[in-house]
């Protein structure tokens, strides 16, 4: 037990909490993907070939990110050089690749505690010549790398990338991995890293080692809530746990607010009773508030508020819940003038957007369920005031 003043709890982009619930299948595959690569080299390849490439994808707020930086993490216990790579784009594309392998070579400094560039093995100091072609600097770089040491790649946000120097990047590793190079790669994004993944025609992508997941269940959302306070040496009686979970939706980003909340309700005492709980529960439906207004506002700036209605609607009537392909199909014949190809835009950015998610072969769902009220209310004020507008 750690006595602690400080929180445990971490409701923000990319933060690790102090424990990470409900990923231990997740972190599971991680931890297989990094043994497979420290495996010892013979004749600089593995026994066997590394795994195939990961894809985390889920809403936003699920921990995603939390789930690279568990990957960082285990990756530093084995002494393992970690590149992370929060973004590739943009108009200068040798620029891109030139900053990507300046963090490849700072992440194997890191690693091996070297501050002076003449300290790098021979193979390793190689500059980037801008003469060449992206691809072979960053080949050179990572192949010098390699026979150095294992090479773990964290690339978030990928439905973001460049497809070029995406394609590139999974072309290249393609082959390393092939090689038996000791390369792990792991790559995270919303539900629009299947289209991007896509628009690289890279065909082996179907092969990927693919997570998907979205919301905690309710005894993961309880240990989320509770082992974090016992492991600061703080007690939380049952029904104050209760209460702020059902506070959460079982969505991640909701269950460390809940926490913050309950921590700072608290104030110096070293347990949390129903009536701290109820002081938190105050503090919850504000920041919850504020985070349905940014989705809502993500929806109404693409202009979908319409289309977003008429699928919470599909969705709350859908006696099970229906497939994707059904919703589409809905969507289009609701939707006077559109095709069923935009239809499926428009239900793929939604689900990007994170007014819904989508288990494979468990059918639509929503994101956030308490969002859905959130939205009914604001929309319905929305019609009232055009109305209104109309009718003067």
């Amino acid at each position: 037990m750690l006595l602690s003043e400080d929180s445990p709890f971490t409701p923000g982009t990319g933060t690790s909490p102090l424990h990470v619930a409900g990923r231990k299948d997740e972190l599971s595959l991680i931890d297989q993907a990094l043994d497979l690569i420290a495996e010892p080299l013979i004749q600089g390849r593995l026994s066997q070939s590394a795994m195939s490439p990961i894809t985390i994808i889920g809403p936003r707020g699920v921990g995603k990110t939390t789930l690279l930086t568990c990957a960082a993490n285990m990756a530093r216990e084995r002494k393992m050089p970690v590149v992370r790579c929060p973004q590739l784009r943009g108009e200068d594309k040798q620029a891109v690749m030139r900053g990507f392998v300046e963090r490849m070579l700072s992440a194997y400094k890191e690693c091996l505690n070297i501050s002076n560039e003449a300290d790098l093995p021979d193979n390793l100091a190689v500059g980037y010549d801008i003469n060449l072609l992206p691809s072979t600097n960053y080949i050179r770089v990572l192949e010098a790398m390699l026979q150095e040491k294992p090479v773990v790649l964290l690339l978030d946000e990928v439905m973001h990338y460049d497809v070029d120097l995406l394609r590139m990047l999974l072309l290249e590793n393609k082959q390393l991995i092939a090689e038996r190079r000791p390369l792990a790669m792991i790559m995270a994004g919303t539900p629009a890293l299947d289209a991007r993944l896509s628009q690289t025609k890279v065909a082996f992508a179907s092969r990927f080692q693919n997570l998907r997941f979205s919301l905690l269940s309710n005894e993961e959302a309880c240990d989320a809530l509770e082992i974090p306070l016992r492991q600061c040496g703080v007690k939380a009686s049952d029904e104050a746990i209760n209460l702020l979970v059902r506070e959460t939706d079982h969505y991640p980003h909701f269950v460390q607010l809940a926490g913050e909340a309950a921590w700072q309700a608290k104030g110096k005492a070293r347990e949390i009773d129903l009536e701290m709980a109820a002081k938190a529960h105050e503090t919850m439906q504000k920041s919850r508030k504020k985070y349905y207004h940014r989705i809502y506002e993500d929806i109404r700036e693409a202009d979908l508020l319409h289309s977003a209605s008429q699928v919470v609607a599909m969705v709350e009537a859908a006696a099970e819940p229906l497939m994707p392909e059904h919703v589409v199909a809905q969507l289009a014949k609701a939707s006077q003038g559109i095709t069923s190809k935009e239809a499926n835009e428009i239900f793929n950015k939604l689900l990007d957007i994170g007014l819904v998610w989508c288990e494979r072969r468990a059918g639509v769902t929503a994101a956030i369920p308490s969002f859905f009220t959130y939205f009914k209310e604001r929309y319905l004020r929305l019609e009232a005031s055009m109305e209104e507008v109309a009718t003067e």
